[in-house]
């Protein structure tokens, strides 16, 4: 068998490495941007307009950010040093979706 199923383990490796750097330099000004010396929160919608602005017209549709995984910036972060919360509204609450990063103990 020359080709062997991808593992666990490997995927999530996989998928970091996917994320196009585009959205990890939104993400690092959005942090830097409302750092308050202990976390930083901001929107997705936030992180989509950052995303964009850097990106140009090579940006693609919010609708591929999704179906790509590319907003599944936590495990990324994670392994650098942050602690990251990311919330989204259930079905009968009302709030935007939002990540908040701060430092690991």
């Amino acid at each position: 068998m020359g080709t062997k199923p991808i593992t666990p383990e490997e995927i999530v490796e996989v998928k970091k490495t996917t994320i196009p750097d585009s959205i990890i330099e939104a993400a690092n000004q959005l942090i830097i941007d409302h750092w308050d010396g202990s976390s930083s929160t901001f929107k997705l919608k936030e992180l989509i307009i950052k995303y964009r602005k850097i990106a140009g017209s090579g940006a693609v549709s919010e609708r591929k950010l999704i179906d790509y995984n590319w907003l599944n910036i936590e495990p990324t972060f994670e392994d650098v040093g942050w602690k990251v919360k990311y919330d989204s509204p259930s079905r009968d609450e009302d709030f935007d979706a939002y990540f908040d990063f701060r430092k690991k103990k």
